[in-house]
């Protein structure tokens, strides 16, 4: 998705934090999209997932996890969390 940009004419110091904000985003799920399709390759994901849309479903489950941090949200229930939202996006392949 390409996010619309302003007129130079009209840039503002929060329309500039925006735009990084959104460049730094895009750039971390192209990093984690890079790791997925190596991963599959190697067999340590299965095959056929699209993986800017895992590499998107990843970064949003750990910036969920550091606002349910920042929340005061216990350590036992950040870590029941993260391991439910691992099992969901990344399965185990250690059986095959």
């Amino acid at each position: 998705m390409r996010w619309p940009t302003a007129p130079a004419s009209s840039v503002t110091p929060i329309r500039k934090s925006l735009d990084h904000a959104r460049r730094t985003y895009e750039t971390i799920t192209a990093l984690i999209a890079d790791c997925v399709t190596r991963a599959e390759r190697e067999g340590d994901l299965p095959a056929g997932d699209d993986p800017v849309a895992l590499a998107r479903a990843l970064l949003a489950a750990q910036q969920g996890l550091v606002f349910m941090n920042r929340t005061g949200l216990d350590v036992a229930a950040l870590t029941a969390t993260a391991r439910s939202l691992a099992a969901q996006l990344l399965p185990d392949r250690s059986g095959d």
